[in-house]
């Protein structure tokens, strides 16, 4: 009742581009509880119950975003860490350590996926809706597999360094 979430968002891809693969890189690297974003948020600051990133595509254009639950005090300090990350991915990108690890958890979740027949079928579905085709489950592996660290710093850079950020808060009633 008394939590507050801060969604600090930016222009992403559409599900068409290719840049969906390497932001989905920086959303893997920077929602677990190990990435830095998590240690500084969290356990340095106290100032989360929760924290990542996401990369949500859309047909033309998606959103690319850092989110947070916190209390409603703690929102201007969150916002600033979020900024500073934001500052730290643009100017200097991940780490070889973030990319590779980020790297492998994608590529462990897309096998066991691929294991499920419901999970082919939604990623063929889905593939087919969007215009990918149907083996665009199997063709985002490949593409996960050929990212390179300068690639996905690159990329990040490209949308996270955009202006006009926006941020959007949910209080909590007063």
């Amino acid at each position: 009742r008394e939590q507050a979430v801060v969604f600090l968002g930016m222009p992403g891809p559409g599900a068409l581009s290719d840049d969906i693969h390497a932001l989905d890189i920086l959303k893997t690297a920077s929602s677990s509880m190990s990435s830095r974003l998590f240690q500084s948020v969290r356990n340095r600051n106290g100032l989360a119950y929760y924290t990542g990133c996401l990369n949500t595509p859309g047909i033309n254009a998606g959103c690319v975003a850092y989110y947070a639950g916190t209390s409603a005090a703690s929102v201007p300090k969150l916002e600033k860490l979020f900024h500073e990350e934001i500052r730290r991915v643009t100017d200097g990108g991940l780490t070889r350590e973030e990319f590779s690890d980020a790297k492998a958890q994608i590529l462990f979740r897309l096998d066991n996926a691929m294991q499920s027949p419901e999970q082919r079928l939604r990623a063929a579905v889905t593939g087919e809706f969007i215009g990918k085709g149907y083996l665009a489950g199997h063709l985002r592996r490949e593409a996960i597999e050929r990212l390179t660290l300068e690639e996905v710093n690159r990329t990040i850079r490209k949308y996270l360094s955009v202006p006009g950020k926006v941020t959007a808060l949910v209080l909590p009633e007063k």
